[in-house]
């Protein structure tokens, strides 16, 4: 789809969600998906938060997914912490997992427990995750991975999942890890070791 259609898409989901109006399940799935959730995180403002929390909530699976992604542009707000945090500590279903553990990872100031104990996730569920992550990234994984790297809306100790995901590529990724080596996350060095291992 191109940007322009996106960007009115985007803009008319947002203003149903302000509104209150029913989601179309199958719309929220078509747009769960990179980049067209980009689209929609741009045009997130700090007072939608309450009504996306609520479709958190939601007990339609593509609708609940999708806010999920929503957050991402809510990261700072103490709600959306307490609501991740709750939410991962009460599932230990993958599907419900996969899209908390992005959400949390946007905490540049995470607690370096929870990296670990998301990285141990996604080990214990690793064929499953890279499998979801090449159709995330429509099997471009490295460019998906610079581009996520490159943005400064994904704070650095985030980066030790995108580097994790472009192992699984055929392409040679030291030139990624000898960048990452030293960060200041520890969480991301630990990474850039196991991988170096690999």
């Amino acid at each position: 789809m191109n940007s322009i259609i996106l960007r009115y898409v985007a803009k008319k989901v947002l203003e149903d969600i302000r509104n209150g109006r029913d989601l179309d399940e199958d719309l929220c799935g078509a747009l769960r998906t990179y980049p067209e959730l980009d689209y929609l995180r741009e045009v997130v403002r700090l007072e939608d938060a309450d009504r996306i929390i609520a479709l958190c909530q939601s007990k339609k699976e593509l609708i609940q997914f999708l806010a999920l992604g929503l957050l991402q542009s809510l990261g700072n707000n103490e709600k959306v912490k307490e609501l991740l945090k709750n939410l991962w500590e009460e599932s230990t279903d993958y599907t419900i997992r996969l899209p908390l553990l992005w959400r949390l990872l946007d905490n540049p100031y995470l607690n370096v427990e929870i990296h670990r104990t998301i990285y141990s996730f996604i080990r214990d569920n690793y064929n499953q995750f890279i499998s979801d992550q090449i159709k995330w990234a429509k099997g471009d994984v490295i460019t998906y991975v610079k581009n996520r790297l490159e943005d400064s809306r994904y704070p650095e100790s985030k980066a030790w999942i995108y580097l994790l995901i472009a192992a699984s590529s055929e392409e040679n990724i030291d030139h990624l890890l000898n960048q990452y080596e030293n960060s200041e996350a520890s969480i991301v060095g630990e990474v850039v070791k196991d991988l170096r291992k690999k």
